[in-house]
């Protein structure tokens, strides 16, 4: 990725009004310009939607003097290829055919999965087949597709750091010198990159089978390992105190989402707080750095009166759904939101 390209990715967007309420809020300054920029990028992704034909509908998506859309339109069974903030996005569907050139997920049990040297991913809307509409239902597997295009966002990412600090720090790209020079990094950096994904799958629209978020316990995986949270996350006890606290902040988030959508939350531009976390987990490089501006997300969202009680009095009353992938109100998680003390 050039510096042309990356400088216009990183505009300054610090007026934009879509901000504002961050910078009301504090917490405008705690990002950095790529975080800021992410923010809107994050957005793009979540209004991406298949149609009935496996179509990608997004306003952002083009084909427009692209070779490799070109080139992977021409091939048979290819339903749709465009361009998503410079990632190249597939769809096919493996029932009618198989394309030349991309591996069959359905045999892995996936609909999804992104190739990291072509900055590309592909989708496979076969298991989205509904036996009692007798039709495929492709909005089935949309999150899948904006699943992975957030893989291909951290990769992007991996390049931008790379280049600035002129080191190798691509956690794919890279994973055997990282993995040489510092285990533990390369641990979180791989927790970080999954725990992006799967967060915004929950707010957006959970991805079926997925119960990664109900507690600190539940299973999680990332390219290095798989396990409960804070095992995946490190393999030091101070990096599994900050994955202790980032997770139940992001529970947090995910509950105040789930408030939002009961009409109980007000706020003017939810979402961006929301999108804001996404971007920082993105771009951070360690639990510790995550967890602190996370942790400064939260508390100025909790100095809201208002917003506090109202928090408050849905954790107090929230019966969570054991067959959903939604938290579970145990005490750690008031104690670290701030609603009850720890007992001594």
């Amino acid at each position: 990725m050039d510096e042309e390209l990356i400088d216009e990715r990183l505009g300054n967007i610090s007026g934009n009004e879509k901000y504002q309420d961050l910078m009301k809020a504090g917490i405008f300054e705690i990002l950095t310009e790529e975080q800021r920029k992410i923010i809107a990028t994050e957005k793009e992704i979540g209004s991406i939607t298949l149609s009935r034909e496996g179509k990608i509908v997004s306003g952002k998506a083009k084909t427009e003097n692209d070779k490799r859309c070109t080139e992977w339109l021409q091939k048979k069974g290819v339903l749709s290829a465009l361009l998503v903030n410079n990632v190249l996005v597939v769809i096919y569907n493996t029932d009618i055919i198989l394309p030349d050139g991309v591996q069959n997920l359905k045999e892995k049990g996936r609909a999804g999965e992104f190739d990291v040297e072509q900055m590309a991913t592909f989708t496979d809307i076969s298991g989205s087949f509904s036996y009692i509409e007798e039709k495929y239902k492709p909005e089935w597997v949309q999150q899948n597709v904006r699943h992975e295009i957030r893989h291909a966002i951290v990769a992007q990412q991996d390049e931008i750091f790379s280049q600035r600090s002129n080191k190798k720090g691509r956690r794919l790209l890279d994973r055997e010198e990282l993995y040489g020079q510092n285990q533990e990094e390369l641990r979180q950096l791989s927790y970080l990159d999954e725990l992006h994904s799967q967060f915004l799958d929950v707010v957006e629209g959970d991805i079926d089978g997925h119960t990664s978020f109900r507690t600190i316990d539940s299973r999680f995986y990332s390219t290095e390992t798989e396990g409960r949270h804070i095992d995946v996350a490190s393999s030091t006890d101070e990096g599994k105190r900050q994955c202790e606290s980032l997770f139940y902040k992001l529970q947090g988030m995910i509950l105040l989402k789930r408030m939002e959508e009961s009409g109980i939350a007000k706020t003017s531009d939810f979402d961006t707080h929301i999108y804001a976390v996404g971007a920082i987990l993105a771009t951070e490089r360690s639990l510790l750095a995550a967890e602190n501006k996370i942790n400064t997300i939260w508390s100025k969202l909790m100095e809201n009166k208002e917003l506090r009680e109202g928090v408050d009095g849905f954790v107090s009353d929230f019966e969570s759904d054991p067959g959903k992938n939604i938290p579970e109100i145990t005490p750690e998680l008031k104690v670290h939101l701030g609603f009850e003390q720890r007992s001594v």
